[in-house]
């Protein structure tokens, strides 16, 4: 019985493993997307949707910490801005290059912020890897430009859909 088990082995060292699923984290981030094999695609998909979500509350608790301060409301400003350092913590134990960083907090958090999860989705490949016979998948950030299949709108809470006017447009190609 799998319980409480953190990651897929993958044949590697719990060392390596990690340091591998880092290194992928930071390659999704800089590129969003890549093409890797479908275990690992499948793990990467959750570290990948964790530090999204990190950088969506880091987002958010920006956002309210500068509220809380135009109001004239100390500490519970402080109380955010810690917030937001705890989640830029754990983003950068995950992405440590700097620009990456940069790029996950500022650009890909509140690209998310409407969406609840499944900010990532894999693809598998027809093709299979030469040499090994692999399976391959890709993998990649919805909601962006140049994505290989269009992502389902964003949904509230209850359900309804996240529109003002509650009309979805689909695109035709």
């Amino acid at each position: 019985m799998r319980k409480r088990i953190a990651f897929r082995k993958l044949g590697r060292t719990s060392e390596h493993r990690l340091a591998m699923l880092r290194n992928m984290v930071q390659s999704l981030v800089e590129h969003e997307r890549i093409v890797t094999t479908e275990p690992k695609a499948k793990e990467l998909k959750r570290v990948g949707d964790q530090v999204v979500g990190w950088a969506k509350k880091w987002a958010r608790a920006q956002q309210l910490a500068a509220d809380y301060q135009s109001k004239g409301s100390i500490e519970q400003a402080r109380q955010e801005a810690a917030n937001a350092q705890h989640n830029l913590k754990q983003a950068h134990s995950w992405v440590r290059q700097r620009p990456i960083l940069i790029k996950l907090l500022h650009q890909l958090g509140p690209r998310y912020l409407d969406r609840e999860g499944g900010y990532t989705r894999v693809l598998k490949l027809a093709r299979r890897r030469a040499g090994d016979q692999a399976p391959m998948a890709v993998i990649e950030y919805v909601d962006r430009e140049g994505e290989l299949r269009q992502a389902k709108p964003p949904t509230g809470k209850k359900g309804e859909c996240a529109h003002e006017d509650g009309v979805v447009e689909l695109l035709v190609k």
